[in-house]
């Protein structure tokens, strides 16, 4: 299953399901928002960062969920690895208030909570606090989509050395409390979904000119160091510039 990777792509299949133009609106500034952190960052398997976060919320779309969850899951690692640049560290008072007043609170307040949570307890302990937490099962929903995402391009088999939450990395074993779990949080036919996309990647073949040993995500500084130039010689070449212009205004 091919899920969107571009805004233009998640506008689209949320347009197919009824989204209002008001709805549309609400998403661009929250992918806006996903452009400004996570331009320059990609993912273990080099994928853009931005890519991923669109599939995410692409997931989300699929499997129906209300549309301050698909937002959340556009920017649901922004307080974990968002470039803001600003000399904080996760959820600042700072950050939250920027973010919520270009989302909204109740989006804000997803994300907020998806950067306080443990995903490596056991999948049994996940579905005990779905049963009793409805935001919690949002939250799960969102975490879910994140991996569903990972599964559907086969990225986990491009990036090896990353891990992946509730056992659903190549070659683990499958556990089907993963599909209660799942199904708890959305429905039964995310959880197959969820399974297919599994078993698709765990067939993979990736060749070995394809795999990273990059285990985390990492931002990627443009220009061709080489060639770059340093700063008292791009000042001579700024003031040759202008020698020029003002050589040429002469005649």
């Amino acid at each position: 299953m091919v899920l969107p990777q571009t805004n233009l792509q998640l506008y689209q299949c949320l347009a197919r399901g009824d989204a209002s133009a008001a709805e549309l609106g609400q998403v661009r500034a929250a992918y806006d928002a996903a452009q400004t952190l996570f331009c320059d960052c990609v993912r273990p398997s080099h994928k853009p960062f931005l890519c991923h976060l669109v599939g995410t919320a692409g997931a989300l779309a699929l499997w129906q969920r209300d549309l301050p969850v698909v937002i959340a899951g556009l920017l649901h690692s922004a307080y974990l690895f968002g470039q803001f640049d600003d000399g904080d560290r996760g959820p600042s008072g700072r950050r939250r208030r920027w973010l919520r007043s270009i989302v909204g609170g109740d989006v804000e307040n997803l994300v907020w909570r998806y950067s306080k949570m443990r995903w490596d307890q056991p999948i049994a302990g996940v579905r005990r606090l779905a049963l009793v937490d409805a935001t919690y099962r949002d939250l799960v929903a969102v975490k879910f989509a994140d991996e569903f995402e990972e599964l559907s391009d086969g990225s986990p088999k491009y990036s090896l050395k990353k891990s992946c939450v509730f056992g659903v990395g190549s070659g683990e074993q499958w556990d089907d409390r993963i599909m209660d779990a799942l199904a708890l949080a959305v429905h039964d036919e995310a959880a197959e979904q969820f399974r297919f996309a599994w078993q698709r990647n765990l067939e993979l073949d990736v060749p070995e000119s394809l795999r990273t040993e990059d285990q985390f995500f990492h931002v990627v500084r443009t220009g061709v160091v080489p060639l770059r130039r340093n700063r008292i010689r791009q000042r001579v070449l700024k003031w040759s510039r202008k020698v020029r212009r003002s050589a040429s205004w002469l005649k």
